[in-house]
C-alpha cells in the first residue's frame, strides 16, 4: 500500500511516528537512509493534514496530549494496527463501550481534543476532505498550541537569524489574522530569551503585509528592556505613532517598566506625564502599579502612599498586585506595622491573597524576628519547594540563627536540605559554626568548619575565631584548637588574639611552659602584639608552678611595654590571681 494514502498498514505508523520523534528531539533534520531533510513546515498539525499524513497516537502523545486506553466501540488498545475486525470494529456482545476512547479505526475526538487515525481507504484528496470534515473547529485552541510548540521548538533550535526567518516564512499564514492573538503567545513562549523574542518580533516588523497589534508592540518593548536594550524599546515606542497605531495605555506602560528595570526612574516618571497629556490613554492600575514598585524600591515610602492614594482618588480598585507591591514597599523599608496593616485591608477586601503575599510577609516577619508569625505565613506557600522561595528560606535560616528557639537547629536543618548546592550562600557556613558552638556541640561544629573549608569560604569576621575557640576551651581540648589554627591560617580567615591567649592559658594550666612560651613567639609573629593580658597568662602559669626566674622576666617585660606596675608587685598581682577566673584571660 501507498504510504503517502495514510492506510490503517505499517505505512501510516512509520511516517508518524517519525513525525513524533521529530517534534520529541526537536530537531530540525534528519538525514537517515533514504529520508530526506524534513522542513519546520513539517513541524505543525496543519502540516501533517496537507501532506496527507496521519495524526496518530504517536504525534499527539509527543506533543502532551493525553489519549484513553481503549476504544469505546471495539475495546481494543489504539496503538494496534489493526482492529479484531477489519471491515467492522464493534463486537456484536459489547452492550456498552468504555468511556470516550478510540482505536486507531476511528477517529472519535477527546474530551482533551486528542485526533486519532481514521481508516479510510480514498485516494490523497479524498482522505484530506475526510481529516479535514473530522477537524473540530472549536479545537482550535488546542491546535494553536500544538502548532505553536512547534514552530517554538523549530526557532530555538535555529542556528542563527536567517534560519529563524526561514522558519516563520513557512508558517506565515497562521499569523496574518487580523486581531489575532497567535503571534502574541509566541513571543509569551518565548519570553524566557529576550533577545530570541525580538529577532522573532523583528521578523514581522519586516513584513509588509501583515499588521502589528499594540499589545505586540508594549510585549516587545518589556522584552527590550529585559534585554537591557533601551533604545530599540523608545525606538519601538516610537513607530507605534510612524504606523499609524494608536498608543495605547499598555505601550507606555510597558516602555516605564523597560525604564524602571533599567535604572531609568526620572524618564519613568516624565513618561508618565506625557501619558495623562495623551488623548484617548487614560492611566489604569497597572499604571498606578508600576509606580508603586518604583518608589517602593527606592523607600521612597512618602511617594508611595501618594500613589497610593491616587488610585483611590481616580476610583480604581486595587489587585493583587497592588497590595503585594505595597507590601513589598514596606518590606523592604522595614515598617513591620504598616507591613502588616496592609495585608489586614487586602484580607478585608475582595482580594485574596497569592503566594507572592506570602513570601513577603514570611521575608518580613522573618527580619523583624516574629517566628511564629514567619512560620504561619510560610505554611500558606505549600509544601513544594520551588527555585523562588530559596531567597525565604535563607531569610527564615537567618531568622533561627538569631533567635532564642531552643529547637532552632533543628528547624534550621529540615530548611537547608531544600536550598539547591548552587544557591548555598557562604554565610551559612558562619551561621552553623557559630551557633554549634554555641549550642556547645564540638562534633557538629567541627563538621561545619569541613565543609566551610571544602568549600573554600573564606570567613572574615573574628567572632567565628572567638566562638569555636570558647568551645574548645570548655572542653580542654587544646590539640583540636591547634588543629583549627592550623586549618584557618591556610585558608585565609580571619584571626585574633584570643586564639594566642586561650592556648597559652591551656598549656600553662596543664604545666606545658615551653609551648606556652612558643605560642607567644607565635602571636608576634603574625603581627598580634602582647597586650597586659598576656603578660598576666605567663604571671600566672608562672606563678602557678614556682617560677621566680620567669616571674621576674615577665613583670620586667611588662614594665618595658608601658604597663605601670606598684611597687610590691609580687605581692600585688598574688592578690589579683587569688580571685581572677581563667576564662577572663582569654
Amino acid at each position: 500500500m501507498n504510504m503517502a494514502t495514510g492506510g490503517f498498514g505499517s505505512g501510516w505508523k512509520l511516517i508518524s511516528r517519525f513525525y513524533a520523534f521529530q517534534v520529541k528531539k526537536r530537531a530540525r533534520y534528519l538525514n537517515h537512509g533514504n529520508m530526506h531533510p524534513i522542513s519546520p513546515r513539517a513541524h505543525s498539525l496543519t502540516a501533517f493534514t496537507e501532506k496527507g499524513i496521519y495524526i496518530n497516537r504517536s504525534v499527539i502523545r509527543s506533543t502532551s496530549l493525553a489519549v484513553s486506553d481503549y476504544c469505546t466501540t471495539c475495546k481494543h488498545k489504539p496503538d494496534d494496527d489493526k482492529p479484531p475486525d477489519n471491515q467492522s470494529c464493534r463486537k456484536p456482545d459489547d452492550d456498552k463501550p468504555l468511556d470516550n476512547q478510540s482505536c486507531a479505526v476511528h477517529l472519535v475526538e477527546h474530551d482533551d481534543g486528542a485526533l486519532l487515525q481514521s481508516n479510510s481507504k480514498e485516494d490523497l484528496d479524498g482522505e484530506r476532505c475526510a481529516q479535514n470534515e473530522r477537524l473540530d473547529l472549536e479545537d482550535e485552541t488546542v491546535k494553536r498550541e500544538v502548532a505553536l510548540k512547534m514552530i517554538r521548538d523549530a526557532v530555538i533550535s535555529a542556528a542563527g537569524p536567517e534560519e529563524i526567518k526561514q522558519v516563520l516564512d513557512q508558517e506565515a499564514s497562521m499569523f496574518n489574522v487580523p486581531k489575532g492573538r497567535t503571534f502574541l503567545y509566541l513571543l509569551n513562549s518565548l519570553e524566557s530569551n529576550p533577545k530570541l523574542a525580538l529577532e522573532v518580533f523583528n521578523w514581522k516588523r519586516s513584513q509588509s503585509d501583515m499588521s502589528i497589534d499594540p499589545e505586540e508592540y508594549s510585549k516587545s518593548i518589556v522584552l527590550a528592556g529585559r534585554a537591557k536594550n533601551v533604545d530599540l524599546a523608545v525606538e519601538l515606542f516610537a513607530e507605534v505613532q510612524s504606523r499609524g497605531i494608536n498608543r495605547a495605555t499598555s505601550v507606555y506602560n510597558a516602555l516605564m517598566t523597560c525604564y524602571i528595570c533599567n535604572g531609568l526612574t526620572k524618564k519613568a516618571l516624565l513618561l508618565f506625564e506625557d501619558m495623562k497629556k495623551a488623548a484617548n490613554c487614560i492611566p489604569t492600575i497597572v499604571t498606578y502599579n508600576i509606580l508603586l514598585s518604583t518608589f517602593g524600591r527606592s523607600m521612597l515610602v512618602d511617594h508611595m502612599e501618594m500613589v497610593n492614594q491616587a488610585i483611590k482618588d481616580a476610583g480604581l480598585t486595587p489587585n493583587v498586585h497592588t497590595y503585594n507591591t505595597l507590601i513589598a514597599g514596606y518590606v523592604t523599608a522595614w515598617m513591620w506595622d504598616e507591613m502588616e496593616s496592609t495585608f489586614k485591608k487586602m484580607e478585608a477586601s475582595s482580594v485574596k491573597p497569592n503566594k507572592s503575599t506570602y513570601s513577603l510577609l514570611t521575608r518580613g516577619y522573618a527580619h523583624s524576628g516574629q517566628m511564629r508569625k514567619m512560620e504561619d505565613a510560610f505554611n500558606h506557600l505549600g509544601e513544594q519547594i520551588s527555585q523562588k522561595k530559596v531567597p525565604i528560606i535563607l531569610a527564615m535560616i537567618c531568622a533561627y540563627s538569631k533567635s532564642t528557639d531552643t529547637d532552632k537547629m533543628t528547624k534550621i536543618e529540615n530548611l537547608i536540605q531544600f536550598i539547591p548546592e548552587e544557591d548555598y550562600r557562604p554565610w551559612l557556613d558562619v551561621i552553623f559554626i557559630r551557633a554549634y558552638a554555641h549550642a556547645d556541640s564540638v562534633k557538629r561544629m567541627e563538621d561545619s568548619i569541613s565543609r566551610a573549608l571544602e568549600r573554600k569560604t573564606t570567613i572574615t569576621t573574628v567572632s567565628v575565631a572567638r566562638s569555636v575557640t570558647s568551645t574548645y576551651f570548655r572542653h580542654d581540648a587544646i590539640e583540636r584548637l591547634e588543629a583549627f589554627v592550623k586549618q584557618a591560617k591556610a585558608a585565609g580567615w580571619k584571626l585574633c588574639r584570643c586564639l594566642y591567649h586561650s592556648r597559652m592559658v591551656m598549656y600553662g594550666h596543664q604545666n606545658r611552659l615551653n609551648q606556652m612560651e612558643n605560642v607567644l613567639e607565635e602571636m608576634k609573629s603574625s603581627h598580634f602584639r602582647p597586650t597586659k593580658k598576656t603578660f598576666l597568662i605567663l604571671y600566672k602559669a608562672y606563678m602557678k608552678f614556682g617560677k621566680e626566674d620567669e616571674i621576674k622576666w615577665t613583670l620586667k617585660r611588662m614594665d618595658e611595654a608601658g604597663f605601670p606596675l606598684p611597687e610590691d608587685s609580687q605581692i600585688f598581682w598574688q592578690q589579683v590571681f587569688a580571685s581572677l577566673p581563667e576564662e577572663s584571660l582569654i
